[in-house]
């Protein structure tokens, strides 16, 4: 609930029994009135013009709402008070006004700061009191909109004068949207002021030091809406059970919902009501019952289907609430759905630090620094102050010193793999040349009698006569490198088993440099390869 004076709301017999009541609607704001049409058109314009002209100095197209704004204007009576705040209420914001008045003060008041919420990134407080009390002295009349007329001297503060000053003097006028641009985006103060106005907060301040002892405070007029009300609001009909609802959201007591009851028992609204009171009074079970009939009774209502336990569904009916993806978040077993959920959360509720906080420490622990940091810079940005917003960069540095250290340590084990498949290659290659240098050298007996020759396939045509400088061991061939002559010559072993091995003592290759180099002589097919830069193939090795 929005913050405001209490007040008493009293409606009379007569004024649940009246019919004729009709609504206008017009982009999210719904005024439902039981006065004369021209004076519910004229509060709806005046709501829409107020909207915009708050938008147009935020420098926020079509500034909208997270909840509809819902209006009821109705016919002056000396038994009836209508509280002049706005306020959230079952599945909208909900206001009163006395037909033929202008919206209170403390109306336009909580209108500017929902809007501030609903559309903007925060600001330093000491800016948005400054706006809110800018606002309740907006004037309109159809079309034409004025801003900066004085509201009365005791609610002239600093934060009143700060901003007064720099949106209607001539100095300053136009160029409040860029600091106020640069503020939401998280800026420093000093950096924002100088980009809007090229001097610094201090400098600025002592100039509002004299202008808020003035007492001529200038005004400027705003473009407004071209707006026909006559043609523009389309009047419709609404039925007593629907106005007698709006009422007693106006001013919510259990004896107003439980006589709604009585007139329709299955009536899904009151039971909404009596159930968000059950919650104001601390008891949820009561509460749960309430909005579980709502639900069975068709509830359209988003805080209805949440508290009954249907966040998803909730999450269809308001789109732009967040709450319903906190509840998600906090239903997930699984931190990647609890950070899915969260994410969407801070997306609709920029302003909310606790948001932020939370998501970064999830991101943390899963080792996602680079998002983490940036789940961060959006807590900075919904800091209240400038102690919390350094307290939160301090936080983001170390942030960013952990995630340089996992990239580091994440950089060194993919090195050491790679070295590990690399070894692994050499002692393969180096198993499958001394499985061949075993069966070369476990000879048969002697054999007696005439030798018949008996190989009858290709005999190699190449020979090199040298040292043995190194060994290139890869996953599926060998290349020996070999110097003679002052000559280099590099051959290939395509299969190991093939290769005969000769020599007076039994011989192994070991991969990479021959230290000492060994003298060898080698048979060779004469197969040039530019792709491996080998000579041939290697047939015959023999050890001296």
């Amino acid at each position: 609930m929005l913050p405001g004076k209490l007040f008493v709301f009293m409606l009379p017999f007569a004024l649940f029994a009246q019919s004729g009541w009709t609504i206008y609607s017009s982009r999210g704001i719904e005024v439902i009135s039981n006065a004369s049409s021209r004076t519910a058109r004229r509060t709806l314009n005046e709501i829409e013009q107020f909207r915009n002209a708050v938008g147009a100095i935020l420098g926020v197209e079509n500034a909208g709402s997270r909840w509809p704004i819902r209006v009821l204007v109705l016919k002056r009576s000396r038994e009836l008070t209508v509280p002049p705040s706005l306020r959230l209420a079952r599945d909208a914001y909900i206001g009163g006004v006395i037909a033929e008045s202008d919206l209170p003060a403390l109306f336009r008041r909580d209108l500017t700061r929902i809007l501030l919420d609903d559309n903007t990134g925060r600001m330093p407080a000491s800016i948005e009191r400054g706006l809110a009390t800018l606002f309740t002295t907006l004037q309109i009349d159809g079309t034409r909109v004025t801003l900066g007329a004085p509201p009365p001297a005791l609610e002239r503060d600093r934060d009143w004068a700060r901003v007064h000053m720099l949106a209607v003097t001539p100095d300053y006028s136009g160029k409040l949207r860029v600091l106020l641009g640069n503020l939401q985006r998280g800026i420093p103060e000093d950096v924002a002021y100088r980009n809007a106005f090229g001097k610094l907060p201090a400098q600025i301040e002592r100039e509002v030091d004299g202008y808020a002892r003035g007492e001529n405070f200038g005004t400027i007029p705003l473009s407004g809406l071209p707006l026909n009300p006559q043609r523009d609001f389309v009047e419709k009909p609404y039925s007593d059970l629907a106005a007698k609802i709006a009422l007693a959201d106006l001013t919510p007591s259990r004896a107003a919902y439980e006589a709604i009851l009585k007139l329709e028992s299955g009536a899904a609204a009151a039971h909404e009501g009596l159930g968000l009171l059950a919650l104001r009074e601390k008891q949820p079970g009561e509460a749960r019952r309430h909005f579980t009939a709502a639900v069975k009774a068709g509830s359209r209502s988003a805080q209805a289907q949440l508290e009954a336990g249907n966040a998803r569904q909730a999450a269809e009916l308001n789109p732009k609430w967040a709450e319903p993806h906190i509840r998600l978040s906090r239903d997930a077993s699984e931190p990647a759905q609890k950070i899915e959920h969260l994410t969407k959360a801070t997306a609709l509720d920029p302003r909310n630090l606790k948001l932020w906080k939370e998501l970064a420490g999830l991101l943390e622990a899963e080792n996602r620094f680079a998002d983490a940091a940036k789940a961060w810079a959006g807590a900075e940005r919904a800091a209240a102050s400038a102690e919390e917003r350094e307290q939160l960069s301090q936080v983001r540095r170390e942030n960013d010193q952990k995630r340089i250290e996992a990239a580091y340590a994440a950089k060194m084990r993919i090195a050491a793999e790679k070295q590990r498949e690399l070894d692994q290659l050499r002692n393969e290659a180096l198993a499958r040349i001394r499985e061949a240098e075993e069966k070369a050298s476990a000879g048969a007996p002697p054999h007696e009698g005439k030798v018949e020759r008996w190989w009858t396939g290709p005999t190699p045509s190449g020979r090199i006569t040298g040292m043995l400088q190194q060994v290139d061991c890869g996953k599926s061939q060998t290349r020996l490198i070999v110097q003679a002559k002052g000559k280099t010559t590099r051959l290939l072993i395509r299969d190991p088993s093939k290769i005969v091995v000769q020599g007076r003592h039994q011989e192994t290759l070991s991969c990479g440099p021959q230290r000492p180099p060994r003298p060898v002589a080698i048979d060779y097919f004469e197969k040039p390869d530019a792709k491996t830069a080998t000579a041939g193939e290697a047939a015959v090795i023999e050890f001296r």
